[in-house]
């Protein structure tokens, strides 16, 4: 495990939780999970078993993101930065070439996720 780990967690097309890892300049991530006390606990889970101390990036656009915050806020030496769509528009502009490319290679539902991670990793 790293010393931090740097986690965006966003909606998917089908109405599911994703989480994505940016670790060593490539992307890890996390199988979808539904809107559902059960399922945000086994994300909740998932994070705490693969990061350490995980800065995590989320989307406060979808107004369930709250909701996710109060499991999120459960793990251990977790900081939440909570980002909002113009936050994200910002971020854009100093997203370094690497972090660029590799998301513009992605598909669409997983790009938000893996932007969240790149700007929790620029975020002091």
């Amino acid at each position: 495990m790293n010393e931090r780990s740097y986690v965006g967690i966003d909606k998917t097309e089908n109405n599911e939780w994703t989480a994505v890892m940016w670790e060593h300049k490539s992307f890890v991530f996390s199988r979808p999970y539904r809107d559902t006390p059960t399922e945000l606990e086994a994300l909740m889970r998932f994070i705490i078993e693969t990061c350490e101390r995980p800065k995590i990036c989320l989307n406060t656009a979808n107004p369930r993101a709250f909701t996710l915050l109060n499991y999120i806020v459960g793990i251990p030496g977790a900081e939440v930065v909570l980002m909002t769509k113009e936050g994200l528009r910002l971020h854009l502009d100093w997203l370094p070439k690497e972090q660029a490319v590799s998301v513009s290679k992605l598909q669409k539902p997983e790009n938000r996720a893996c932007l969240l991670a790149c700007c929790a990793e620029r975020m002091i």
